[in-house]
Parts: C-alpha cells; sequence; structure tokens
C-alpha cells in the first residue's frame, strides 16, 4: 500500500528533533508499505533556524506554508493549501497513493482532506490529544467540516 502522510508535525532540518513520535510511526509503516512524508515547514521557521540534518530513509518533502502570522488563525488550512496544493497534487499524480493520513485536526488534517476527496482515496486523521478539545469548541475550527467530525466521533 502506498501511504501519503501530511503533517507539520515531523522532525525537519530546521528542527531535527520534532515530533519524533511521528517518524517512528512513519518508519514502522514503511517496513511493509510504501510511505511518503509531506511535512510543511512554517516560513518563519525558515528565517529563524539554520537547517541541520535529519536523517531517514523515508521521502519527505519540506514544502513552504506561507500564513499571516499571529492573525486569520481560521483560515490557517487555506492557507496551507494553496501553500502545499502544487506539490501534493504532484505526489498525488504520480505516485497514486491508496490512502492519505494526517497527524493533527487542523490545518493539516484539513489539507488532507481536501487532496484525498480530489483524488478519490481514503483519507485517516490522527486526531492527537487537545485536537478535540480545541476544535470541539474552539471558534477557530468552528464550522469546518473536520471539526463535525471530531465533534461526532467523541
Amino acid at each position: 500500500m502506498r501511504i501519503l502522510f501530511l503533517s507539520n508535525e515531523f522532525p525537519g532540518p530546521w528542527d531535527p528533533m520534532k515530533a519524533l513520535f511521528n517518524l517512528g510511526m512513519c518508519q514502522s509503516l514503511d517496513r511493509t508499505h510504501d510511505v511518503r512524508v509531506v511535512a510543511p515547514v512554517a516560513w518563519t521557521d525558515r528565517f529563524r533556524r539554520t537547517p541541520a540534518g535529519v536523517e531517514t530513509q523515508l521521502r519527505v518533502t519540506y514544502p513552504t506554508y506561507y500564513f499571516p502570522p499571529a492573525v486569520l488563525r481560521s483560515y490557517r488550512a487555506s492557507f496551507m493549501w494553496w501553500s502545499l496544493r502544487r506539490a501534493l497534487r504532484s505526489i498525488a499524480s504520480h505516485w497514486q497513493p491508496d490512502l492519505v493520513l494526517s497527524y493533527w485536526v487542523h490545518p493539516d488534517g484539513e489539507v488532507a482532506r481536501r487532496l484525498a476527496r480530489e483524488y478519490g482515496i481514503p483519507f485517516v486523521q490522527i486526531v492527537g490529544g487537545s485536537d478535540v478539545r480545541v476544535c470541539s469548541t474552539g471558534v477557530r475550527c468552528r464550522g469546518s467540516s473536520t471539526a463535525a467530525t471530531v465533534v461526532a466521533a467523541c
């Protein structure tokens, strides 16, 4: 099975110790499946930090994710989609994943769900801790179909 994993919670050149649990999960999945990772890097991180080395056998793409800092948080999924859409569509068209897997509800999950729907691919979303509480009651996710799914799952 070809699995496309999408999350900004993933170790990268600007933060090699970030979300090592997702790296471990993807490495485990890669033992029996073909896994590709899209790990968006906030444009603000590219300016604040110096890239470091990250060693992994996984195929990881680090596209830049543009958004206005500290404002319009409820639109972060739209900003992420517009920032990543070319890279995601290129992978989906050429590699043709069987499943889109995402970590976090907002904005990553909304972007992954949008890609999965566009290509008719099954979609699985990992809800990490506070996502359920924040998106079920928080203004930033209210009204999104992802938030409705999370609330329904509770």
